[in-house]
């Protein structure tokens, strides 16, 4: 089974788990009280590592979803906290969320990009193994009338 696919889904898993936890540890109080600005600070690298989470999930391709995802989970758990005694809703916490969401997928956006401005699985090309395969069938058969395989 191809690595990736595990490390992606994987990352898919773990923002799903970041976002489950907001909405389950809501009522269990505000936790530690963290004066402004240290409270913005929190939100910006809490969603901010969850978009980052989800845009590696979903690979550059799909960038758009945790553009979209995330600040909805965000302005949610706005939405959820106005109706929990002892807890703040702040429209600036969730303009928090938005910018760490497009800081982080920003920063992934530029990270898997070459100085080209190609992403660096187009720079790579298809895998060696198909150039192998391909000379190989060029090149013709071998002792005997048979192909060796790549």
């Amino acid at each position: 089974m191809n690595k990736s696919i595990w490390i992606k889904g994987g990352c898919i898993a773990a923002a799903f788990f970041m976002a489950a936890m907001i909405f389950l540890r809501a009522d269990a109080g505000a936790g530690i009280p963290l004066p402004p600005p240290w409270d913005k600070v929190v939100h910006f690298l809490y969603y901010g590592t969850m978009a980052l989470l989800l845009a590696h999930g979903v690979g550059r391709r799909w960038l758009w979803i945790p553009l979209v995802l995330v600040p909805v989970i965000g302005a949610a758990d706005e939405w959820n906290q106005a109706g929990i005694p002892g807890r703040d809703s702040s429209i600036f916490d969730w303009m928090a969320d938005e910018l760490g969401t497009v800081a982080f997928v920003y920063a992934y956006f530029r990270a898997t990009n070459d100085a080209t401005g190609k992403s660096r699985a187009e720079v790579r090309g298809p895998p060696l193994r198909v150039f192998r395969a391909v000379a190989h069938h060029a090149s013709g058969p071998s002792k005997g009338g048979k192909g060796e395989r790549p």
